[in-house]
């Protein structure tokens, strides 16, 4: 049985490969998905332009939707 590039396509999508997205903290580029594909997603991306990361910020909000939405 062969594959076609639907099919190909749907077990892309169904299992959510590294894609580009951007930061909604400061709208640089960062990667969603698996993590096993994040160099060939960043690799067009220069580095003054990838997120490093927001781990050592603190939160301005501290109530249910602040942390359910990432503000």
């Amino acid at each position: 049985m062969g594959y076609t590039d639907e099919t190909i396509h749907e077990y892309q999508g169904s299992h959510q490969m590294c894609r580009a997205v951007t930061c909604k903290k400061c709208g640089k580029t960062t990667w969603a998905g698996c993590g096993q594909h994040v160099e060939q997603v960043m690799r067009g991306v220069s580095s003054s332009d990838r997120c490093r990361g927001h781990e050592h910020q603190k939160p301005t909000g501290t109530g249910f939707f602040a942390k359910l939405f990432g503000r």
